[in-house]
């Protein structure tokens, strides 16, 4: 009940407010319808004493709603309006997908175990063992020596110089067939004599050709062939070593 006198209150103290408004719309002209005022205004306060009325009824059926109301709290602590609260605060959560680890860490250490398990294998199956070094025996020196003695020179045998032997000069005194190889010719018999013995001298036999034919001179020959073509060949081979060049002659 002390709430509904509140709300008498209330509205009376709404109608105080409004009456000088309309005072003062009503300021400065002339009262021509004061009667129709007056009943008009008696009808207004009959109007509003049942508005009031029923704004009381109203208002004493909203307090017992309100009183009921306030009677049945199912939550007094007001805790799902603080759990909402919390709900509404957190955060909407977002997927993050999970991040890829990098690969370089495992290459690394496979790889690191290769070259180790490599080392392994060469230390202890393909290295060779180093082979310690064997003392040689010194070997001992077998071979002979052959000293030889110097060989002395024989001493040469010098063989005397046999004296030349002297040629013997022969005088033809008939024609014999045979071929000669002719050194001299001289028309004097006596200088062809003198050129024999001087080859004598040297060890060469000498022929004294008497003239024949048509012939004038004495030939003085050194050697005798059988046939021309054996002078023929030794003149050759005696050319220049005689005064004369060496000619063959049949006789």
């Amino acid at each position: 009940m002390a709430k509904k006198d509140k709300k008498d209150e209330e509205y009376k103290d709404e109608n105080l407010h409004n009456e000088p408004e309309q005072d003062d719309e009503d300021f400065g002209l002339p009262d021509l319808d004061d009667d129709s005022d007056s009943s008009d205004s008696d009808e207004e306060s009959s109007s509003s004493t049942e508005d009031s009325e029923q704004d009381s009824t109203e208002t004493s059926d909203e307090l017992f709603t309100i009183d009921q109301d306030d009677e049945y709290d199912p939550n007094p602590f007001g805790d799902d309006d603080k759990e909402g609260d919390e709900l509404d605060e957190e955060p909407a959560s977002t997927y993050t997908p999970p991040k890829k680890q990098s690969a370089a860490p495992i290459i690394i250490t496979l790889s690191i175990i290769v070259i180790i398990a490599c080392a392994l294998v060469y230390y202890f199956f393909l290295r060779e063992p180093e082979k310690e070094p064997v003392a040689q025996e010194p070997v001992k020196d077998t071979t002979s020596y052959v000293v030889e003695k110097p060989v002395e020179p024989e001493p040469e045998v010098i063989e005397p110089e046999p004296e030349p032997t002297e040629g013997v000069v022969n005088t033809l005194n008939s024609r014999t067939g045979r071929s000669y190889v002719v050194v001299g010719s001289f028309f004097d018999e006596d200088l062809a004599k003198d050129y024999a013995d001087k080859l004598t001298k040297d060890g060469t036999n000498a022929y004294i050709i008497p003239p024949f034919g048509k012939s004038k001179f004495n030939r003085v020959a050194i050697e005798e062939t059988e046939s021309f073509a054996q002078a023929s060949t030794r003149a050759t081979e005696l050319s220049g070593q005689f005064k004369e060049q060496p000619w063959p002659l049949k006789y």
